[in-house]
């Protein structure tokens, strides 16, 4: 009896302290979600007036702290190549975070030192070669608007790669708004701001920031050929435009945004390019969403040749929640309708339904034949039952 009692306790504790833990572990994740939903919020604030930030660089280390920077990661760097390793090899992952936290420190004129220092040094007999594994595995990563800063004011690094649209691409990382700032300040004088991916980064990086200045951009005489051939990539931008976005109702508001800057000005490919490359990325995500707002966004959201498109393409992934529904929903759509719109637009024109009913038997073969055996009879009945006779054997 004793030792039934004394089990019985133990379980008794352990379920208390597994309860406590569970309620601490809630309210952890309750203030990380709390966390990331005010990080948003800041991100998607409209710019503050204007400011030159370009030189607000970090503190200054002195110069011996130079010189133990580049005699540290010389005798490393040297060790690893005479070993036959690169400087990013996982044997040097713990002393490169090392000098990455150094390099936190550096201001544009230490940064301008170390690298003329290390162009000099005897030891080195391929400069290049060192400064691109100093700059891309540590300045860039550690001290982005620092790099940048130094690539702007001092000139290339070394010939034929100055790093700008690679270190850029860090800082709308790291500080969007500042990145852009710059950006807005230093383009319209400094070419190289137009090369590279980095207007294609800064239109992607305004889609969650500001939607108005981006298609402002992707309208404008300044959209460089580069950029208007990156933004042909269509599923590209639009999955990295649904990325930057939160919810259904700000994808409702961007995607009004661009229509209203397509009324504005037709002839823009860039801009109807934008809209059609988001309409594709959310096409494959709306059935993952809770069916009456994936309902209420197709309706209110896309144009009805947006809708059918994505009705075309949207039904292939095994992963649709409210099956029923969404089978109900493709049934309202008259399989002349679609044929018409099929021809049109040269896609196959069997009814999106008949690809949903594909699909749905290997989910839950009983719903399906269930779904099938109330569906009224007609053409379009005909048309499934056709190529699937094996979700109703008695038919």
């Amino acid at each position: 009896m004793k030792t039934i009692l004394l089990v019985v306790t133990i379980l008794v504790g352990f379920s208390f302290l597994w309860g406590l833990q569970q309620a601490e572990l809630k309210n952890l994740s309750h203030e990380k979600k709390k966390l990331q939903t005010t990080q948003r919020t800041k991100n998607k604030q409209s710019f503050s007036p204007r400011v030159h930030r370009l030189t607000a660089s970090a503190p200054e280390v002195s110069n011996e702290e130079v010189m133990s920077f580049q005699e540290s990661f010389l005798v490393e760097f040297l060790e690893l190549e005479a070993a036959g390793k690169d400087f990013y090899s996982n044997e040097a992952y713990d002393r490169k975070n090392q000098h990455i936290r150094l390099a936190r420190n550096f201001s544009t004129a230490n940064l301008a030192t170390l690298i003329e220092s290390i162009r000099t040094d005897n030891r080195v007999t391929d400069p290049d070669r060192v400064i691109d594994q100093m700059i891309t595995q540590i300045f860039v990563p550690a001290a982005p608007f620092t790099t940048l800063e130094c690539i702007r004011t001092q000139g290339p690094i070394m010939e034929g790669n100055d790093y700008l649209a690679f270190c850029f691409a860090q800082c709308l990382l790291e500080n969007p708004r500042r990145a852009l700032q710059i950006y807005q300040e230093e383009a319209p004088q400094d070419n190289r701001f137009h090369k590279g991916r980095i207007q294609f980064d800064v239109l992607i990086t305004l889609a969650a920031i500001d939607p108005h200045e981006m298609l402002a951009l992707a309208s404008s005489k300044d959209l460089q050929e580069n950029t208007q051939s990156l933004l042909k990539k269509s599923s590209f931008i639009g999955r990295e435009i649904v990325k930057q976005l939160d919810s259904a109702k700000d994808y409702a508001s961007f995607l009004a945004l661009v229509q209203q800057a397509h009324e504005e000005d037709p002839s823009s490919d860039s801009v109807a390019q934008i809209r059609k490359s988001t309409v594709e990325a959310l096409s494959s995500e709306v059935t993952s969403w809770p069916f009456d707002e994936a309902q209420l966004f197709l309706n209110a959201g896309f144009t009805e040749d947006e809708r059918f498109q994505a009705y075309s393409r949207t039904f292939y992934d095994a992963e649709i929640r409210s099956r029923e529904q969404w089978a109900n929903h493709l049934l309202k759509i008259e399989l002349a309708n679609w044929q018409q719109w099929a021809k049109k637009n040269e896609v196959d024109n069997r009814h999106p339904l008949h690809e949903f009913m594909c699909r749905w038997p290997f989910v839950d073969a009983k719903s399906a034949n269930n779904f099938l055996e109330r569906m009224p009879v007609s053409d379009l009945r005909d048309q499934i039952l056709e190529g699937y006779p094996q979700l109703l054997p008695d038919h």
